[in-house]
């Protein structure tokens, strides 16, 4: 099933350590997927036991740091991190957007890439379909620019078609379950 909807609708959410908003687009039992406007450096919330992937929608990136280690978010790169550290997070040059997509740890495959004319999503896969201000079809119904399209797990897996050209922006958000096999469990 596929749901539409307004990214404007998303209501803006105070950050859990209070140093931001965001905009939660879609949410399981244990991931989420929102936007975030990062305007300031400072702390990064933390989040035990959750893996993270983020993605510089706009502005230069950010650098999280924590002790000895670095993670840098750029424009258009999906970056894979723990979300256990406090993070302390450094603007490269002003405010910028980022995709976040938190989810269980070892519990979800996460990805963020740009929409191909065909997408695949696995059985029991939830994804998000960020049309990023252009407009495109997807199995022949309109998704205009500051739509996001969200489409809810199924028992089998599916593809979905983008109908005309593919907007270059447009985001593909995947969150596959991982198979877990109990006799090495």
């Amino acid at each position: 099933m596929m749901r539409v909807q307004r990214l404007g609708d998303a209501a803006p959410e105070p950050w859990k350590n209070g140093g931001g908003l965001t905009r939660t687009l879609a949410r399981g039992e244990q991931w989420r997927v929102s936007l975030a406007l990062i305007e300031r450096d400072g702390p990064y919330s933390s989040f035990p036991d959750v893996q993270r992937l983020s993605r510089v929608l706009r502005g230069a990136g950010v650098v999280l740091r924590h002790g000895g280690v670095a993670v840098a978010l750029e424009p258009d790169v999906s970056v894979h991190y723990d979300g256990a550290p406090a993070w302390q997070a450094v603007l490269a040059d002003g405010p910028c957007e980022a995709l976040n997509v938190m989810a269980r740890a070892g519990a979800y495959r996460l990805s963020a890439q740009p929409v191909q004319p065909r997408m695949q999503i696995p059985a029991k896969a939830s994804a998000v379909l960020l049309a990023r201000g252009a407009p495109l079809r997807i199995d022949g119904a309109p998704l205009a620019g500051d739509e996001y399209a969200v489409f809810e797990p199924a028992a089998a897996p599916r593809e979905r078609q983008v109908d005309g050209d593919v907007p270059g922006q447009s985001l593909f958000i995947l969150i596959e379950p991982r198979v877990r096999i109990e006799a090495f469990v």
